[in-house]
């Protein structure tokens, strides 16, 4: 609707799979494997944290602080 691209925006990365042939429709589309799930926390509690971020110390300070990969909470196996 805004016929462009030219704004900010916050945006969760999907990840990838190992051997991916760029076919992510069914791996966008299909459910959480456990790992995944486990994961889904920790990137909403990140992507709020910059949100707040964001609003407080604007959007360069945001992306300084948050961009990158998150890596897996530990669990009982790999603690």
């Amino acid at each position: 609707q805004l016929a462009t691209r030219q704004y900010p925006r916050l945006r969760l990365g999907i990840g990838r799979r190992a051997g991916d042939d760029r076919q992510i429709t069914d791996y966008v589309l299909g459910r959480f494997t456990a790992g995944e799930r486990a994961m889904v926390e920790e990137v909403l509690a990140r992507a709020g944290q910059q949100v707040e971020c964001w609003c407080s110390a604007g959007i360069k300070e945001a992306m300084n602080q948050f961009n990158g990969a998150v890596t897996a909470p530990p669990t009982k196996g790999n603690l």
